[in-house]
């Protein structure tokens, strides 16, 4: 019987015997108590030993068998859990719904994606999948069904879900599966939603897009790799003048200069063929035409893309005329600044300097890296009080405008005068954010203010100099003609006894003299001023003129009932000196005359001393003195100390201002001390020198009689019969031979039919032809012949013009004998 039990029953027995095992015990007591139990079996215990050995090991070798297989399957059946962990966790966190549902369309399972795409929970099992469709989609979904449950593929599916709130777009991917003989459906759910939001995006992005570029001021114009534009907004249409349908299709070089598209069109075949564009994502000025071709400037900014394996090209095109003529203005606006005449600066609202123009330079010395960020102070030359620009400070930041004349001070320290204007900018919110400042640098302006200030009130002083000069010529010309006039008719009277007779001659001539005087200085002032008189050098004893003096002026001052003091060092008539003497005697003169004039008591003093190698002359008086405010006034021309018309004493005013000209030419000067109502002291200087060389010493002059031998003939061209007679007069007493022409054409005549004439006296102002046209018609055909011209016009360019037209010398009006002798002298050596 036990030969009848198959090697596989004992081993099922044993095997469920030993896996009863309790955990803890020994594995191989365990299976011994298991044999000794068998043993007790009848059938068993007839096996033997031998054969009971033999079954144990059998039993222990397919027992270890058993436990690798035990292991095997351990490890199959934790892998397999495993693996439906992981199916389990793809099912449900798959990105995409997944929907299992039996043959009836009934909902078994659906996963997180699918339950979160229609806003639900797991309630939805046991649901007919189709009562989660929609309407519209219903019969499409049918259909899709039964044609899964009958094919083997796995077909698409678009068709709208409900949703707790709305419905959505999906597409369904369906297959079938078996779990043993039940049927199931497998389907795959995809939102679209985000698909169809995308276009959406899209289309309203393509609106947006086309209501950006439609409503764009720019023009944006797209073109194809063949330069045809495909694309022209409405900002194109403004700035070219084209319409869209005028462009569309053709070349993109329509918008470019006639000169630029033949390059144009190079360049993109190059582009094409090279595959890159140097200017994509670059912005570029360049120049565009019109659609009447009118040249204009552009800024550009092309970009490439690329669609469907095409290239394409969009430029953005801005119109900048009207930027390039404000950068221009800028331009010329910043240059103008930079060189305007007047200094600027720019600071912030805290005085801080951000800039300066090149005059700021050029005025105070500072380049602009010196003054940046600093206050305009330092300028501040320390003139204007705290006040001053505390009210300057106060005035901008309240936002007015200050005006005002500032001293500053330069980089070297020099001090400048400026005009300032200093207004506030505003910021687009209202609130000051910098100063500007205008600086006008005045400074030679006021000086020439001050200059035409000082110059308006010597031209009032002038005017009223000229008024009294006026008055008192009228007085020193009209008082003595008023004696010549009056005493000549006196002289008329046949009953006039002698001794009258020769009184009113005296006077007479007296009146002569003074008028012939007043007439000198207008003269003698004149030549001085055109700088026409000369020095004359010759010895000069200087004790006898100091003398010559003393005596000459003591009676005239002993009638006044003075006292007249000499003082002269030089007691040795040794003391000779070299000097203008006629200009030495004219100074010492006029100081000795005033001294008289205006000093009625006291006493009058006059000396020479050698001082610091000059010799100083003095005339000390006791008269009425002379203000301080005058003292300087006296030496002007036609000026005296008192300006008054009821002046007490006679003269001319010029004495003072020809005795100071003559000090000056003799290397020295004249000045004065006085006081008021006690007296004043003339004092003038003169160079000298003791040691006189003979050349300079004048020679003796020859006598009339070996200058003028008898039969000497004079030609006088005079229009005036009592100046006639006058010369004839005195030339007649001297011997010589006189021919009268009363005219300058007579003159030029009586000259050609007189040829022995020896000298011609010419009247400058006559009838018909006048002596200077005269004179220069006689130059034609006689250059030789001495030509004297005598003229009451005694003005230095008067003289001048008796020169140059070909006189020889002149003389003025009245003519003296003396000096009329000397000129025939000194024409007749020549």
């Amino acid at each position: 019987m036990l030969k009848n039990i198959t090697l596989a029953n004992f081993y099922y027995c044993f095997v469920v015997k030993v896996f009863d095992m309790r955990p803890g015990k020994n594995r191989k007591e365990v299976l011994k108590v298991r044999i000794e139990e068998v043993l007790t079996n009848k059938m068993v215990k007839e096996l033997g030993t031998k054969g009971m050995s033999e079954l144990v090991e059998e039993i222990s070798i397919y027992h270890q068998e058993l436990e690798f297989q035990n292991d095997e399957l351990r490890r199959i059946q934790k892998e397999l859990e495993e693996s439906k962990i992981h199916l389990t966790s793809l099912f449900e966190d798959a990105p995409i719904g997944y929907v299992v549902c039996d043959e009836n369309m009934i909902v078994k399972r659906a996963n997180h994606y699918f339950l979160n795409l229609l806003k639900c929970s797991n309630s939805i099992q046991e649901t007919k999948f189709t009562n989660l469709v929609d309407p519209d989609s219903q019969d499409a979904f049918y259909l899709y069904f039964k044609y899964i449950s009958k094919s083997k593929y796995n077909e698409a599916l678009e068709i709208s879900l409900k949703t707790v709130e709305k419905k959505i777009v999906v597409k369904i991917e369906s297959n079938v599966f078996f779990e043993g003989a039940d049927k199931f459906f497998r389907i795959a759910v995809t939102d679209l939603s985000d698909r169809s939001k995308a276009e959406e995006t899209l289309r309203e992005s393509e609106e947006k897009y086309r209501s950006l570029t439609q409503s764009a001021h720019d023009a944006i114009v797209t073109s194809n790799s063949e330069g045809k534009i495909i694309s022209w907004n409405s900002g194109a249409s403004k700035i070219f003048g084209f319409s869209e349908e005028e462009v569309l299709g053709r070349d993109v070089s329509i918008i470019m200069p006639e000169k630029f598209r033949t390059l144009h069109s190079h360049y993109l075949e190059r582009n094409e063929s090279a595959g890159i564009l140097k200017v994509s994502g670059r912005t570029l000025e360049l120049t565009g035409a019109r659609s009447n071709g009118k040249e204009f400037p552009i800024e550009l900014s092309l970009s490439e893309w690329h669609a469907s394996g095409q290239r394409y090209y969009t430029a953005i095109i801005r119109d900048i005329s009207k930027r390039k003529l404000a950068e221009y203005q800028i331009k010329l606006l910043s240059r103008s600044v930079d060189q305007s005449p007047v200094s600027i600066i720019i600071t912030d609202k805290n005085a801080n300097i951000e800039y300066v123009n090149s005059m700021f330079t050029k005025t105070t010395g500072y380049n602009f890296d010196e003054v940046k960020g600093k206050n305009p102070r330092i300028l501040n030359s320390g003139n204007h009080s705290s006040s001053f620009f505390k009210n300057l400070y106060d005035t901008v930041n309240s936002g007015s405008d200050w005006f005002g004349e500032v001293l500053n001070k330069s980089k070297s320290g020099q001090l400048f005068w400026e005009d300032i204007i200093i207004s506030a900018v505003f910021d687009e919110n209202g609130e000051i954010s910098h100063f500007i400042s205008i600086r006008d640098n005045i400074t030679e302006k006021k000086r020439m203010m001050e200059e035409l200030v000082i110059a308006k009130e010597r031209a009032e002083e002038s005017d009223k100099l000229k008024m009294a000069f006026l008055a008192n010529m009228s007085h020193e010309i009209r008082t003595p003609m008023n004696g010549i006039m009056g005493f000549l008719d006196l002289l008329q009277n046949p009953e006039l006894t002698a001794k009258n007779r020769l009184n009113y001659l005296s006077i007479a001539r007296k009146s002569s003299e003074r008028l012939l005087s007043t007439i000198n200085d207008i003269i003698e002032i004149s030549k001085i001023e055109a700088g026409q008189t000369e020095i004359n050098l010759s010895e000069v004893d200087l004790y006898e003129l100091m003398d010559f003096f003393h005596v000459f002026f003591k009676p005239e001052v002993e009638q006044k009932e003075l006292l007249f003091k000499f003082v002269n060092p030089f007691r040795t008539p040794a003391f000779k000196i070299q000097t203008d003497k006629n200009k030495l005697e004219s100074i010492i003169g006029n100081l000795l005359k005033n001294a008289i004039k205006f000093t009625n008591t006291g006493q009058i003093e006059f000396g020479c001393e050698v001082k610091a190698g000059q010799l100083l002359f003095y005339v000390k008086d006791s008269g009425i003195g002379i203000p301080e405010d005058r003292q300087s006034a006296v030496f002007q021309r036609f000026v005296q100390a008192e300006t008054k018309i009821a002046r007490p004493h006679e003269g001319s005013g010029l004495g003072l201002s020809i005795a100071k000209a003559y000090a000056e030419m003799l290397g020295g000067n004249l000045w004065l001390k006085s006081i008021p109502g006690n007296g004043s002291t003339f004092f003038f200087s003169m160079n000298y020198t003791m040691d006189l060389a003979l050349a300079k010493i004048p020679q003796p002059e020859a006598t009339a009689e070996t200058l003028m031998p008898g039969g000497i003939s004079i030609l006088i061209a005079e229009d005036d019969p009592s100046s006639y007679s006058y010369l004839e007069a005195l030339l007649l007493d001297e011997g010589f031979t006189l021919i009268h022409a009363n005219n300058g054409l007579e003159a030029i005549s009586l000259l050609k039919g007189n040829p022995h004439v020896s000298l011609i006296l010419m009247d400058i102002k006559m009838p018909e032809m006048d002596g200077l046209q005269a004179t220069r018609e006689i130059r034609k055909f006689n250059a030789l012949i001495p030509i004297i011209a005598q003229t009451a016009y005694a003005m230095p360019a008067d003289m001048q013009s008796a020169l140059d037209s070909g006189c020889s010398d002149y003389i003025s009006k009245p003519v003296k004998i003396d000096s009329l002798l000397k000129a025939i002298r000194k024409a007749l050596k020549n």
